[in-house]
């Protein structure tokens, strides 16, 4: 039985909606996010992963994810989440 249909695995998915160059809202549930650069030869990395929450329309974030925190952007499972995360390229 494949995962996505096993009634123990939490339903996931999410948008991701681009805010700026680099720069994204990430909101939902148990998905895992990652970045490909559009310059062949570049690679894409995030620079920054900050967890948070949405109101009046702006991200207030509550804390940086640091280190192996933000999961290669990852939302944590069985748990609504929003972060906002800039990426870079670098060769």
């Amino acid at each position: 039985m494949s995962a996505r249909l096993d009634p123990l695995w939490p339903r996931a998915g999410g948008p991701v909606v681009q805010i700026a160059p680099g720069e994204f809202i990430i909101a939902g549930n148990s998905i895992m996010v990652t970045f490909a650069s559009a310059t062949p030869g570049l690679t894409a990395e995030f620079e920054c992963v900050d967890e948070g929450r949405v109101a009046a329309g702006r991200f207030a974030a509550t804390r940086r994810l640091n280190g192996d925190g933000p999961h290669q952007g990852g939302l944590t499972t069985g748990a609504l989440a929003v972060q906002r995360v800039k990426v870079y390229s670098f060769k």
